[in-house]
């Protein structure tokens, strides 16, 4: 009966274009422009080009390698723009590493936490939004980032500069949708 599973993912909403535009919005704003502080972590190949470049190259940009490359397009539509945010923010690898202990916090089943997006992970995702809903999943997901913000700045306190704009980062989509707070609940592994 592989057909029927293979059936019943096909007919699982996926995100589309118009969810990459909202989100790289989002992520724009996010962002907030060039910024140069000595600890923070984010890698820069050629800043001179990076500061040159025109806000529809960047969308260009993330297009390609924050939604086509990491295959977002294939999860639920609120789900994949969170995700984009936290690969924009934290690298595609750790977006799926964050997605696989979600899962594996909400007793998912099993999900190797091996950082690739594949169609176990993708699978597991839709489950759970359909079981959840969405926005509850959303949640889970802003508190599995909460945890990953959480070890870098235990593996390196410089990064404590930045932990109250990641802290408010992972709540982005949490609190407009299914949680009356806006507060993201963390409960330890």
């Amino acid at each position: 009966m592989w057909w029927l599973r293979l059936f019943s993912f096909c007919r699982m909403e996926r995100a589309t274009h118009a969810d990459f535009l909202a989100a790289v919005e989002d992520a724009l704003a996010h962002e907030g422009g060039w910024s140069e502080h000595a600890p923070d972590p984010g890698i820069v190949v050629n800043r001179h080009d990076v500061r040159l470049m025109k806000q529809q190259d960047a969308k260009r940009y993330y297009e390609i390698y924050y939604w086509a490359k990491p295959g977002l397009d294939r999860l639920p539509p609120l789900v994949a723009r969170k995700c984009f945010d936290i690969c924009v923010n934290c690298a595609p690898r750790s977006m799926t590493l964050i997605l696989q202990d979600a899962l594996t916090a909400l007793k998912a089943g099993c999900v190797a936490e091996d950082g690739a997006l594949g169609p176990q992970t993708i699978r597991m995702m839709h489950q759970m939004a359909e079981q959840l809903g969405e926005p509850k999943l959303v949640c889970a997901i802003a508190a599995a980032q909460l945890r990953f913000y959480e070890s870098l700045v235990r593996q390196n306190p410089k990064f404590r500069d930045f932990i109250d704009d990641w802290t408010n980062r992972s709540r982005y989509l949490c609190g407009a949708h299914g949680s009356k707070t806006g507060r993201v609940t963390v409960h330890p592994r």
